[in-house]
């Protein structure tokens, strides 16, 4: 797809967001709100001729919980023919830090970000390119093929380090279809009926991928991450760090037993819970490595290329490496997700949800997703409901599974399986909630704790073990299932 330059860049206010954003024409006249610019650089783009801007208005970002989504532009355009286009322009405009303190963890923490959405390109096959190519396999199109909803991108606009490496800042925008189109309801949290569409979704999108090699042994590290899920990534960013700290789980989980013991005295004193923040700490090693896979393994961070090392470059992973692996979205929750606003009992399937941001998608366990939907937050509690989504979950997997001719794999994952998988699923976002300060708030979060500590009892009889020692005890319990 050729885009049509403007003949001269956008001008900006600061110097260094002028250079980052002067190869990306369309960025800067929507930004600028040049209408005349945005028709003349999107003209060829659309299917069409004498296309207009009819409106172009900027978000500012839905709150949602833990901060605000990113802010996007809106684009609807009209073509001499009378047909309507509506687009989504995400600009993220990123700068390197350059002083503060622990410099080492804000440069970390920016290279992620900026790798992350070199991940989102690579996802809909623009890895090395601005375009995707009908040519490239990629997640996107393969999921697409199976009807599910996600956006349709266009084309892709990098600026700053995206295209030349040493520039202190990164741009990066994707022009893509509104996904409101088709599904117009975007809730701050879901009602059950919207959970187990979504659910059905993500069901569809793990029998996909399934034990896919070449998920594995192609993808993981270019068009997606080594592992999925942002937590599993930052976790191993913290690990491998010169910075590392042992121990935040355990000294910051005292400011929970503090209001356990204002708002339930009997769990606060019970002796599992009290050394529950010791426990989630010795276990995050041999979690991480049960759940994400080797640690060790540093994620690569590089936004222009992808240039393994010689072990992983070598390394191919046989079945059992890949054994319930299958391709995860990374940061499942509302924020990321439409639904059609007809939603009946009839109809609670995956053709309801429309899902999006698959910055944080590479290899794991499908109970990871299912883990962080559901996980208890100020605007949803699932605890009624958690065992009967498993439940519901389970099913669909088994019957997208069964239509693709899976059956033998779908025999080997029992709903056994898949609750083991989701209850350590919920000790380690815990532990990685509890090492960034999280404290209990809310009475839902009383009964996760408990449910973390019986979880974490069928393993160390709630006494603290050794790293060593729980390593050995989780996979012993994955080797059960």
């Amino acid at each position: 797809m050729t885009i049509k330059k403007k003949k001269k860049a956008a001008s900006a206010d600061n110097e260094g967001q002028n250079e980052w954003l002067g190869s990306m024409p369309v960025s800067c006249a929507v930004e600028e709100g040049n209408r005349t610019a945005i028709e003349e650089c999107l003209e060829g783009a659309l299917p069409g001729s004498g296309i207009k801007v009819f409106a172009l208005k900027q978000t500012v970002g839905e709150r949602f919980t833990g901060g605000r989504s990113t802010p996007v532009f809106e684009i609807e355009l009209h073509d001499s023919e009378g047909y309507t286009h509506k687009l989504i322009l995400k600009l993220v405009v990123q700068a390197s830090p350059s002083t503060g303190e622990n410099m080492t963890s804000l440069q970390q923490g920016y290279a992620m970000r900026v790798r992350s959405y070199e991940v989102e390109a690579g996802f809909y096959g623009c890895f090395d390119s601005n375009s995707p190519s009908k040519d490239t396999p990629c997640p996107a199109r393969a999921l697409q093929k199976l009807g599910l909803a996600l956006p349709n991108l266009l084309f892709v606009e990098r600026g700053g380090v995206h295209v030349t490496p040493g520039i202190k800042g990164a741009a990066i925008s994707f022009i893509m279809q509104d996904l409101r189109i088709t599904h117009p309801v975007h809730p701050e949290s879901l009602s059950l009926k919207q959970t187990r569409a979504a659910l059905d979704w993500l069901a569809r999108m793990h029998a996909r991928f399934w034990e896919a090699p070449k998920l594995f042994n192609e993808w993981a590290g270019s068009k997606v991450w080594e592992c999925g899920s942002f937590w599993a990534n930052k976790y191993r960013l913290e690990r491998n760090s010169e910075n590392w700290t042992p121990g935040k789980v355990e000294s910051s989980w005292v400011d929970t037993l503090r209001w356990l013991q204002k708002k339930d005295p009997n769990v606060a004193t019970m002796s599992g819970v009290k050394r529950l923040g010791s426990r989630m700490d010795a276990c995050r090693l041999g979690l991480h490595q049960a759940l994400h896979g080797n640690p060790s393994q540093v994620t690569n961070l590089s936004p222009v290329v992808y240039m393994p090392n010689s072990e992983c470059g070598k390394r191919q992973h046989g079945h059992q490496l890949r054994r319930h692996r299958t391709l995860v979205h990374g940061d499942y929750k509302a924020a990321n997700m439409f639904f059609a606003d007809d939603i009946s009992e009839r109809n609670v399937t995956h053709d309801a949800c429309a899902v999006c941001d698959f910055q944080f998608s590479g290899p794991g366990l499908g109970a990871i997703d299912i883990c962080y939907l559901l996980f208890p937050d100020a605007r949803a509690d699932y605890a009624s409901n958690e065992l009967a989504l498993m439940d519901w979950y389970h099913s669909r997997l088994g019957a997208h599974m069964t239509d693709m001719g899976k059956c033998d794999a779908f025999e080997d994952y029992s709903r056994g399986a898949l609750e083991l998988h989701y209850r350590l699923a919920q000790v380690d976002f815990l532990a990685y909630l509890v090492g960034k300060g999280w404290v209990a708030s809310a009475v839902p979060d009383i009964a996760l704790i408990l449910g973390v500590h019986k979880t974490m009892a069928h393993i160390d009889e709630g006494e603290v073990m050794s790293e060593t020692d729980y390593s050995a005890a989780i996979d012993a319990s994955f080797a059960e299932v």
